[in-house]
């Protein structure tokens, strides 16, 4: 790499760092399977294993009136990196495959810089990795054996690609164009960049477990974005709770993705030939080491529904805590990219006992498109009734349930606070680009449910 491509991806780097850091820019838009809970085997998995994971017992948010507290003020919750510890943010709990000890590959400080976005987000419905070379000035484009290549202010931008033709590559590669914020940006409908790799990325963890499965939390690398654009097919998987994509290598290695949500770190789950026939298995013992004690809240808060008319423009927090079911659980449309369904129930409340079975039926008929996410938030707990964990397993509720705060029996819990809940049931529309589409509290029909659907954007 020569010293004036050097400087220019510098230049370009510097320009992006309050935008990038501002946000992660990450994503995974496809939709998780809904979360049942632990199965028998996972259960049987973290019992056979020494790790305790935190946020187990995570306490669940009290209300005691119709009405939320007053929440004028920000709520603003900074996040923790995971690994800063010196810990993996997953832990796989099988029993015979002993782990062994983290270690950490710092970053090199040199190297690559490389981009990559996914069609609709998700990795396996179109993938273009872009990397970055220096050669002399010019713009050029070029077709090179399975990549493309184009010179753009003295550099070589190669690009890879995962479910395109030729042509579509091609097509792509001549959107690309220099950012403001970012060092290149693609500005084409669908596409968004799920991925930077830049010579100034942080360290890489490791934990092998037996002599075949590796775990590794990371910034996503050079070697792993050229898994993807190597493999023939790459499937939607569910690790922890998260969306990830799974694909098979040429010599029968598996490899498993999937974003961490908190931090924000990549993480693969690498499995050799040897154990190809327990890959599911070893999936459901993948277990999170850093679920949050309490909600994870960045934003501003919503003003109390009902004082006032909501603006076109008022964004939600983004929530990131404990489910029901252990993992981490969050309300990040922007980051998905999906519409989000909001719900906030209370164990005591009658109009939630009644509610939850017709929108558990909407969900099932389809009234609920597939394409909206669904969360549940269990706030306001009181111990004078039959708790929301015992509650929602026997409806066998099929989405992820997301634990509130504790802020005394029956009160509400700091995200039922942050996104101004009247009373219970309180229901929030969330478009994909994070900002709220329309909000409603107490129980609706399935009439008034299909109009409040209809309002989020397209």
């Amino acid at each position: 790499m020569n010293e004036h491509h050097d400087q220019n991806i510098v230049a370009h780097l510097r320009s992006a760092l309050d935008e990038v850091a501002a946000k992660p820019v990450v994503h995974a838009a496809h939709r998780a399977p809904a979360r049942r809970g632990l199965d028998a085997r996972r259960w049987v998995a973290i019992a056979a294993s020494v790790v305790i994971v935190a946020g187990a017992g995570v306490g669940i948010a009290m209300y005691n009136g119709d009405n939320t507290q007053e929440a004028s003020e920000p709520v603003v919750t900074a996040t923790t990196t995971p690994g800063t510890a010196g810990g993996m943010p997953y832990f796989l709990a099988a029993a015979d495959l002993a782990p062994g000890e983290v270690t950490s590959e710092p970053g090199t400080g040199g190297g690559l810089l490389m981009l990559a976005w996914a069609r609709n987000g998700d990795l396996a419905d179109g993938l273009l990795v872009m990397q970055a070379s220096g050669v002399e000035a010019g713009a050029t484009v070029a077709t090179v054996a399975d990549a493309t290549e184009r010179v753009i202010d003295g550099s070589t931008l190669r690009f890879d690609s995962y479910g395109l033709s030729a042509a579509e590559r091609d097509a792509l590669v001549a959107q690309v164009i220099p950012g403001s914020g970012l060092p290149w940006l693609l500005p084409v409908d669908g596409w968004t960049m799920v991925a930077m790799f830049t010579p100034a990325d942080g360290a890489t963890l490791f934990q092998s477990f037996g002599d075949t499965v590796t775990l590794i939390s990371g910034p996503m690398n050079v070697t792993l974005l050229a898994e993807f654009v190597s493999t023939d097919t790459i499937t939607n998987v569910t690790v922890a709770g998260q969306p990830g994509w799974q694909l098979l290598t040429p010599n029968g290695t598996t490899f498993v993705f999937w974003r961490e949500p908190i931090g924000g770190q990549w993480v693969s789950l690498s499995v050799r030939p040897a154990l190809a026939d327990r890959v599911e298995a070893l999936l459901l013992a993948v277990v999170a080491t850093n679920v949050p004690t309490t909600p994870t809240i960045t934003g501003d808060t919503l003003p109390t529904y009902g004082t006032g008319t909501d603006s076109a423009t008022l964004v939600a927090p983004t929530v990131a805590g404990a489910g029901l079911d252990g993992t981490v659980v969050t309300i990040d449309p922007a980051a998905t990219q999906r519409p989000t369904l909001v719900v906030f129930v209370a164990n005591w409340c009658p109009h939630c006992h009644a509610f939850l079975p017709n929108l558990q039926a909407w969900i099932a008929d389809g009234t609920v498109s597939a394409d909206i996410d669904v969360v549940l938030v269990a706030t306001a707990e009181s111990a004078t009734a039959e708790s929301s964990a015992d509650w929602l397993a026997q409806l066998d509720w099929p989405t992820p349930v997301l634990v509130d705060g504790d802020n005394g029996d029956g009160k509400a819990g700091p995200v039922a606070i942050a996104y101004g809940a009247p009373g219970w049931p309180y229901l929030v529309l969330l478009n994909a680009d994070g900002t709220v589409a329309a909000r409603s509290s107490g129980e609706m029909s399935q009439s008034q449910m299909v109009d409040m659907l209809a309002t989020t954007l397209a």
